[in-house]
């Protein structure tokens, strides 16, 4: 089945909101295994919908349409779908007697303007919005083809897809194959020395697809696959999740949702300990991901941000000497924070990073991305050097994902 999907609104067409509808679309039909063969953006101009909804209909057996159902001048999609379809509009009378029980809900009168979301193609069914006002639509065209037009409102649009569109959908499926896919988490090489590093593995595969995403957290491998039978392509899922792992070593941190501040609390836990950071540059990022993580009361005591140096000296009882003779940006001050923050809090483990995160600050001794990161046990104190690269939020977030590998590492190296 190919099946298309159009978002509609100049906010995405002009880039100044990132369409997350598509991609949400793409993802449960993938689940459900349809591929999308196209993803259009079109603004709110009437003529281009209409051509966009014509060329659709040329090659798609289903087209599914995202906002443009509200009830301002610009919100075109009604008329639109009328037009390239040759429906007419009328207006339905349920439909209009939900929208005003919902402004009766919250003690609200119906503005006149909202009449315009009860007129609909004449032929569509009705699928009623528990979220919102804004009704969405299903048609069946000629030759066995539909279209489904839906409100762009993200929460509204989930409530659709689960109430709606999925089951729909499978009553339309002709094939029965459900999409499944495992993604491996990897950190520490270069995305062309992994790919050389598994290639062995994936040069022989013949069931399941696979693919490498690059980001600045790291290389992801997924692999998936089309089966009838979920047992079986699970089973294909775990001996290729083998194979690999056998690969990988500790460059892997983590499954599908488990994530790097995930991992760090599984060690944390395993070994009984308790761990306590130091924020400069990162300003509390590190913290903020640790403290994501349900449960991490249980391992993680206190984060410190200690951004200016006498912060540094007040809140970790940093040395003033350290300071004036290093520098804020330098392996000893680092140590000093480490050492400090995880005396202070009592704990087993301080982590404490200290770094460069630009766009001004930089030298040529300590230019731009540089970061220092430590790691305070009972028994020693390690730091670790780093150059990273990018603006300042890329910085700050690579420092951050570099901090949460290196105690990922020396808890597996130590614990």
């Amino acid at each position: 089945m190919d099946i298309e999907i159009i978002i509609i609104g100049d906010e995405i067409s002009l880039g100044i909101k990132t369409d997350t509808n598509g991609p949400y679309l793409s993802h449960i039909l993938n689940k459900l295994g349809i591929k999308v063969r196209w993803r259009t953006i079109v603004g709110d101009e009437s003529e281009a919908l209409v051509e966009a909804l014509r060329t659709a209909n040329e090659r798609s057996q289903l087209i599914i349409t995202t906002g443009g159902l509200g009830p301002t001048h610009d919100d075109i999609t009604r008329k639109a779908l009328s037009r390239a379809f040759n429906q007419q509009l009328i207006l339905q009378e349920e439909v209009l007697q939900n929208i005003k029980d919902r402004f009766k809900k919250y003690n609200k009168i119906m503005p006149q303007s909202n009449t315009v979301q009860a007129l609909v193609p004449k032929n569509a069914k009705i699928w009623k919005n528990e979220m919102g006002t804004a009704p969405g639509l299903c048609s069946k065209l000629a030759d066995n083809k539909y279209y489904i037009a839906l409100p762009g409102v993200p929460n509204e649009l989930k409530y659709f897809s689960e109430q709606y569109l999925i089951p729909f959908i499978q009553t339309l499926n002709p094939t029965g194959k459900h999409y499944i896919s495992r993604t491996l988490h990897t950190i520490g090489t270069s995305e062309s020395a992994l790919a050389e590093l598994v290639s062995p593995i994936i040069n022989k595969e013949k069931i399941l697809n696979i693919s490498f995403l690059a980001s600045i957290f790291g290389i992801d491998i997924t692999f998936y696959g089309y089966f009838i039978n979920e047992t079986k392509g699970k089973k294909e899922l775990d001996r290729l999740e083998k194979e690999l792992k056998g690969k990988l070593d500790d460059l892997l941190y983590g499954i599908d949702e488990e994530n790097l501040e995930y991992a760090i609390g599984r060690l944390l836990q395993v070994h009984n300990k308790r761990l306590a950071i130091a924020e400069s540059c990162t300003g509390g990022l590190i913290g903020h991901r640790i403290t994501n993580i349900a449960g991490s009361s249980e391992y993680f005591e206190r984060g410190i941000i200690a951004y200016s140096n006498q912060s540094k000296i007040d809140l970790l009882n940093v040395s003033p000497l350290i300071l004036e003779r290093y520098g804020a940006v330098s392996e000893q001050t680092a140590k000093a924070m480490a050492k400090g923050v995880r005396y202070l809090s009592e704990v087993d483990i301080g982590l404490s990073i200290t770094g460069i995160a630009g766009p001004s600050g930089g030298t040529k001794e300590k230019p731009i991305g540089l970061v220092y990161i430590a790691i305070s046990t009972h028994n020693d104190c390690e730091v670790k050097k780093f150059n990273l690269t990018g603006d300042r939020k890329t910085i700050k977030q690579k420092a951050s994902q570099f901090a949460l590998n290196y105690l990922r590492l020396y808890l597996m190296e130590k614990g």
